[in-house]
């Protein structure tokens, strides 16, 4: 076996560690639903794109302040875990 890692492996193992890539990840996937969602009764879609849009940026400001409120409760855990 190789025990060196790859840069590809580096790559993807650093991006699933993010936690914006996987708010982002799952942001596009939720408006995708969202969207498709809203188009099936709506006849006009840049109105659903518009909703669409709306109700995606609440749950991603919602989801950040939770994170930063967990963030300043345990922010010496958090530090002493990085270190």
């Amino acid at each position: 076996m190789n025990k060196h890692l790859s840069a590809i492996d580096v790559l993807i193992s650093g991006l699933l560690e993010s936690r914006a890539f996987l708010i982002v990840g799952l942001s596009v996937a939720s408006g995708y639903t969202t969207f498709t969602g809203l188009t099936l009764y709506m006849s006009w879609w840049p109105i659903a794109l518009i909703l669409t849009t709306a109700v995606q940026s609440l749950i991603v400001i919602s989801t950040l302040q939770l994170t930063m409120t967990h963030w300043r409760a345990s922010r010496r855990r958090a530090l002493l875990r990085l270190a």
